[in-house]
């Protein structure tokens, strides 16, 4: 289990949270406290989902453009060296 899964399950077993989610009013300042850090993990864990579907888009993209070729076989060559350093990088991000 990554720290992305342990987060989620965190965040779904965690009781005040719950509580706050279903609408339950009397909190603690420490309640509180554990719901606003419940909120920053949960925006986190949303935020690195996004990124990581823009980048599975990026490399897939890149992926495809690998293999176009142009007319031109200099500018192909410079292209193919551009997009195999961009996929090379988001592969490493991914």
């Amino acid at each position: 289990m990554d720290y992305k899964e342990r987060l989620k399950q965190y965040l779904e077993e965690d009781t005040i949270y719950s509580e706050y989610k279903s609408g339950k009013c009397d909190m603690s300042d420490f309640d509180k406290f554990c719901i606003e850090h419940c909120k920053d993990i949960e925006c986190l864990l949303n935020e690195v989902q996004k990124q990581k579907e823009v980048i599975d888009k990026a490399v897939k993209l890149l992926g495809n453009y690998r293999h176009y070729s142009t007319p031109d076989e200099k500018q192909n060559r410079d292209n193919e060296d551009l997009v195999d350093k961009a996929f090379n990088i988001l592969k490493e991000v991914k």
